[in-house]
């Protein structure tokens, strides 16, 4: 994996509006910024009371811009919260990302006809609605195609819910992905696919005492999951649509069972056994349910292991640093001496002017 040196930081101040044209350049001392998979990011940083700038500048709303000397990783948010204190010389300051600022706020039509369409069309046909909305999306959903068939009656929510919603009804995930970072035609972009990210465990392997100095890992029971229930529609429980996802596609009395998708072994304890049950009363269609009841065997709040470790920038190839894909992890003797070899997916990101980068991953597989 290859080694870079760290790389320089640039706060920008911009336009709120597209296409957010650069209006000035901020002198930052440090910031750490971030990006979740399928969640909001966040930067936090300060300024001096003394600066440059404008202090309309740092008003909440406008947009600022953190940019990586080398190009890479890219984060663009909205200035929400701001910490002014007389006995400071400093403002502290916090953005969050699109989906935190707009996805939030932005709202889907409560007068829609229901109709079973792909997911991904769902998220289109009401994306450009909110579009149009106040606040709009700022986000362009026209390339947003594909997911399973989703009998669903639209409602007055956040984008944010419509995405979730989509996303466990297809098993599919989103992403905003930013082009044209400093010019004209610069827009940030809705992806919404099966998986966001690659695969390279056996590409990029983070090794103890070469990336990481230090590293956590929790395993944790009531992650563990055999059994996954996703009932739809409304009125009268028994009446409505139910599936049931588990490794021997085991039903109920009015629940029908489906195959569980990939590995998953039999619980070695009846205390490493459970059930979940999601309701999604806006969906009815039991296609739709089934990716749903699935979805949850890999939700994170059923991830058994997770891991967490801070790199250095100047031991990793940050080409390849990004949110959903599968890496590599080797520990010493992290388990009670024993040395570990796990195979993950990169769940959260942290990036520092230091150089020192968190990472918050769940664990896959026992190998990579």
């Amino acid at each position: 994996m290859g080694a870079s040196a760290v790389a320089g930081i640039a706060v920008k101040l911009r336009d709120p509006f597209p296409p957010h044209r650069a209006l000035a350049s901020a002198k930052v001392p440090a910031i750490d910024y971030g990006f979740m998979l399928m969640r909001s990011g966040s930067a936090q940083f300060t300024v001096s009371r003394a600066d440059d700038n404008s202090p309309y500048s740092w008003a909440q709303g406008n947009m600022v811009s953190v940019e990586r000397s080398d190009g890479l990783l890219p984060w663009y948010g909205f200035i929400t919260n701001r910490q002014l204190d007389s006995e400071s010389g400093s403002a502290q300051i916090t953005a969050v990302d699109y989906a935190g600022a707009l996805f939030e706020r932005a709202a889907t039509p409560k007068d829609w006809p229901q109709e079973k369409k792909s997911a991904g069309e769902w998220v289109r046909s009401l994306g450009l609605w909110a579009n149009r909305g106040r606040p709009p999306l700022l986000v362009d959903v026209r390339g947003v195609i594909g997911g399973g068939p989703v009998q669903f009656a639209p409602a007055a929510e956040s984008f944010t819910s419509l995405l979730d919603t989509m996303a466990r009804s297809a098993d599919w995930e989103w992403a905003v992905r930013y082009e044209g970072i400093d010019g004209p035609q610069h827009r940030a972009a809705l992806v919404f696919s099966e998986r966001v990210g690659r695969d390279l465990s056996r590409q990029v392997v983070f090794q103890e005492g070469r990336h990481f100095a230090r590293a956590r890992m929790t395993e944790d029971a009531q992650g563990v999951l055999e059994n996954a229930i996703a009932l739809g529609g409304s009125g009268a429980v028994s009446g409505r649509a139910a599936v049931a996802v588990n490794p021997s596609s085991t039903g109920a009395p009015g629940v029908d069972g489906f195959p569980l998708i990939g590995l998953k072994t039999t619980p070695s304890s009846p205390a490493l056994a459970g059930t979940r049950v999601a309701i999604e009363q806006a969906v009815t269609n039991k296609e739709a349910l089934a990716k749903m009841a699935q979805n949850l065997h890999h939700a994170a709040d059923s991830v058994v292991e997770q891991v967490s470790f801070t790199i250095a920038e100047t031991e990793t190839d940050m080409r390849l640093l990004e949110v959903g894909s599968l890496y590599g992890v080797r520990f010493a003797d992290l388990s009670l001496g024993l040395a570990v070899h796990r195979k993950v997916r990169l769940i959260a990101l942290k990036l520092s002017t230091d150089g020192q980068h968190d990472i918050e991953a769940e664990v896959l597989s026992s190998a990579a």
